[in-house]
């Protein structure tokens, strides 16, 4: 079964908690590495950030950081961490978020939601938080930023950055 792919995005949301056993299952099969819990997190008018689903317009009530910890026990190799806030804006990412879920969490944690097309952006999530990654998407679709730019200025901050051949 591992020869299936090399990775596959196991996203797990609460809304289908029937799934939940699924991941662990697939984890135990395929090894933790090949999970990621995908996380959707809004904060709006609650003081404590929250999981969502539907775009963000349904709050499940289950809280970030226990979220974060079940996704982990679960055997999740990896975490993507969408700040619903955020997501779109352009703005930056969710700084403190992101540092209070990758300082609670032993696995690695992918910052989603508000990369714009400064690449400050990108700079201050690797430096002001622990996360090991950091995704975007319309900044690259219209070239807003463009990749070359970006890792340059990446490795200039001293951040290392991943040869794409």
């Amino acid at each position: 079964m591992q020869s299936i792919a090399d990775k596959i995005n196991g996203t797990v949301i609460p809304a289908v908690n029937s799934l939940v056993s699924a991941l662990s299952g697939v984890a135990r099969e395929l090894a933790s590495v090949s999970q990621a819990g995908n996380l959707d997190i809004k904060v709006g008018a609650v003081s404590q950030p929250t999981d969502v689903i539907n775009a963000g317009k349904k709050n499940t009530g289950v809280k970030l950081l226990d979220w974060a910890a079940e996704v982990q026990d679960m055997g999740a190799g990896e975490i993507l961490l969408t700040s619903m806030d955020y997501d779109g804006t352009q703005v930056g990412f969710d700084i403190e978020m992101l540092k209070m879920v990758s300082n609670a969490v032993n696995i690695p944690v992918i910052a989603s939601g508000g990369a714009g097309a400064d690449s400050r952006h990108f700079i201050d999530v690797f430096n002001k938080t622990n996360v090991d990654a950091a995704l975007a998407a319309s900044i690259f679709h219209f070239n807003t930023l463009p990749l070359d730019k970006l890792k340059k200025e990446l490795q200039e901050a001293n951040i290392e950055t991943r040869n794409i051949h």
